[in-house]
């Protein structure tokens, strides 16, 4: 829903989501849902709850012992775009090194 800019609608139902994989312990799928949220609210300019967002999702990553994974790559991201539309940018550029430094190389 989200890519197709149909923001509100995407955080109802990425807030749906994470309630469910909570409840059901489903700790991926409640990350998952949380960087979509993020990213609802970072396409809104609602940039206040993000970093604490994707903290919390990082949180749960870590948790499950999946700290580098590509989803962790892609919260960081999020992060730097946060920083940078906050005009944080030596925060975003260390964020988007720590990002280009754990992709795989392409061979």
């Amino acid at each position: 829903m989200w890519q197709l800019g149909k923001y509100r609608e995407a955080q109802a139902m990425a807030c749906e989501m994470r309630l469910l994989a909570r409840i059901h312990g489903l700790f991926v799928a409640e990350t998952h849902a949380i960087r979509i949220e993020l990213l609802c609210r970072v396409s809104q300019g609602d940039l206040a709850p993000c970093l604490q967002l994707s903290a919390e999702a990082r949180g749960i990553l870590a948790f499950c012992g999946l700290q580098g994974s590509p989803l962790e790559q892609a919260l960081r991201a999020s992060e730097a775009d946060v920083h940078a539309q906050k005009t944080e940018y030596a925060e975003a550029r260390t964020l988007y090194l720590q990002t280009v430094a754990k992709e795989a190389p392409l061979a």
